[in-house]
C-alpha cells in the first residue's frame, strides 16, 4: 500500500508517494482543471496511480494537515460530505439540500421510471441497474429527520400509465409518507403526473412552487424573465433563497493530460441554489460552456460550484457561459 499526499502548487497539484515505512517512493505533478485539490492524504493500491484516474478510489483519511487538533473538526480546505452554504442551508453530497431553519429537505429531478419510459418509446435501455431512489431518500430522511421532503420537479421521466412506473411511485410514497410530509413540485417532465398519482390512489397535491419560510422552491423550467426577476426580488426582500433543479448541473475536472471526470454539482449565488439531478441516469451539463435554460441563473449568476467528487464535496469558483 502506498500513501499519496496531494497538495497545491503554482503549477497545479503535487502528488508525493510514500511507502508504509514512510520513505518517499516518487513524486508526480499535474493540474486539476477548474479546481484546487485540498491538502489531504489518500491510501490507494500501489498500482492505482499508474493505471486509472487520480480521481478514482481516493479515500480521504485523517491527518494533521486536514484536522484541527484543538477542535477535532476538519478545516475549510478538507473534503467533506456536507457543505454549509449559510448558517441555515447545508448541501449534502448525496445530492440533497437541507434548510435547517425550516426542517426542509430538498431533492430535484428524480426522473423515476427513466428506463421504462425509454423502453416504451422503443429504446431498449437495460433494466439491470438497481432502482435505488427510494432507498437513497430513506437514508437522507433518517439522517436529517425533516419536517418535510420536497421533490423539486421532474419526479418522473414521463408520466406514463405503466405498471412499473406506478409500482415505483407507490413504493416511494409508502416508504416515505410515514416518516415525513412529502411536497411535490411539478417539473416539465411531470405533465399528466397528477392522473398517474390518482390511479395509484395517491392524493398528494402537485404544486407549481413551494414556500419554506422565506425560501422559494420551484423546478425552474419557466422562461419568463419578468416573473423570474420578481421572484428573486421578493425572495431577497424576505431574506430568502430560491432553490431550483431542471438544469442538471455538472462540472468537468481534469489533469490537463489524459484524465477527466464529469461530476454532478451544486451551483450557488447569494440568492440562488441549483441542485444536481438526484437521478443517477442524468449525465449533467457543464454550464461553464453551455448556457442555462432558466432565466433565474441568468439573472442571479452562480459564483461557486460545489462538485460531488468520490462522495465528497469541494467548493470552487464558477464562471458561467455567456448567453
Amino acid at each position: 500500500m502506498k500513501r499519496w499526499s496531494a497538495s497545491t502548487t503554482n503549477g497545479g497539484v503535487k502528488l508525493k508517494g510514500e511507502r508504509d515505512d514512510g520513505a518517499v517512493q516518487c513524486e508526480r505533478q499535474g493540474s486539476i482543471r477548474g479546481a484546487l485539490v485540498p491538502s489531504a492524504g489518500f491510501d490507494v493500491p500501489e498500482r492505482t496511480f499508474e493505471t486509472v484516474s487520480i480521481f478514482k478510489n481516493l479515500q480521504p483519511h485523517e491527518s494533521s494537515s486536514s484536522r484541527d487538533d484543538s477542535t477535532g473538526t476538519r478545516d475549510a480546505c478538507a473534503t467533506r460530505t456536507r457543505h454549509v452554504l449559510t448558517p441555515h442551508i447545508t448541501l449534502d453530497a448525496r445530492r440533497a439540500a437541507c434548510i435547517q431553519s425550516e426542517r426542509t429537505l430538498v431533492v430535484a429531478d428524480l426522473h423515476l421510471g427513466y428506463a421504462w419510459a425509454h423502453r416504451h418509446a422503443g429504446n431498449l435501455l437495460p433494466l439491470t441497474a438497481p432502482e435505488d431512489t427510494t432507498a437513497r431518500l430513506l437514508e437522507l430522511v433518517e439522517d436529517y429527520a425533516p419536517r418535510e421532503l420536497v421533490l423539486l420537479g421532474d419526479i418522473v421521466h414521463r408520466a406514463l400509465p405503466l405498471a412499473a412506473i406506478k409500482e415505483q411511485l407507490c413504493a416511494l410514497f409508502a416508504a416515505l409518507t410515514s416518516r415525513t410530509s412529502l411536497r411535490l413540485v411539478a417539473g416539465n417532465h411531470d405533465r399528466h403526473l397528477a392522473a398517474v398519482l390518482r390511479d395509484c390512489g395517491i392524493d398528494t397535491p402537485l404544486a407549481s412552487e413551494h414556500r419554506a419560510g422565506p425560501h422559494l422552491l420551484l423546478h425552474g423550467d419557466a422562461s419568463d424573465e419578468i416573473t423570474a426577476a420578481a421572484q428573486l426580488a421578493a425572495a431577497q426582500s424576505r431574506g430568502g433563497t430560491i432553490f431550483i433543479g431542471h438544469e442538471h448541473p455538472a462540472i468537468s475536472l481534469g489533469d490537463r493530460v489524459a484524465t477527466s471526470v464529469k461530476c454532478p454539482c451544486f451551483l450557488a449565488s447569494q440568492s440562488l441554489v441549483i441542485l444536481p439531478a438526484f437521478s443517477k441516469w442524468a449525465a449533467g451539463t457543464d454550464h461553464r460552456t453551455c448556457p442555462f435554460m432558466s432565466p433565474l441563473p441568468r439573472l442571479a449568476p452562480p459564483t461557486h460550484a460545489i462538485p460531488i467528487l468520490a462522495g465528497k464535496l469541494l467548493s470552487i469558483p464558477f464562471l458561467p457561459a455567456k448567453t
